[in-house]
């Protein structure tokens, strides 16, 4: 897990001055992502009401983080209880994209 939370860090200085922009569209479901090669697995649920699950598992082990997120246009800014945030790019197909730590890693809508 601290390799999660050493990724998580530097992708919350991404998320200084993000400001949710265009006509706040909404954004719910499920979105996973797997990092390759490191066994790593990241699920984002999203809620009503600006409200997020952030589920993190390492060779099966998972942790639940409670997160509150603002949505724009293109733009997601998700914010977890013990993190620095992600900043994330709504992709054409629907999917999501965020920059962790210089990794690309990408949410795809289950």
């Amino acid at each position: 897990m601290r390799t999660i939370l050493k990724i998580l860090g530097p992708a919350g200085a991404a998320l200084i001055g993000l400001t949710a922009c265009g006509d706040n569209s909404t954004v719910s479901g499920r979105y996973v992502a797997e990092i390759q090669g490191s066994g790593m697995k990241m699920e984002l649920n999203f809620h009503e009401e600006g409200k997020a699950t952030l589920t993190m598992s390492e060779d099966g082990n998972g942790e639940d983080m409670e997160c509150a997120y603002e949505s724009g246009e293109k733009r997601i800014a998700v914010n977890c209880f013990g993190s620095s945030g992600i900043s994330l790019t709504r992709l054409d197909d629907g999917d999501l994209e965020g920059d962790m730590g210089g990794t690309i890693v990408r949410y795809k809508k289950r």
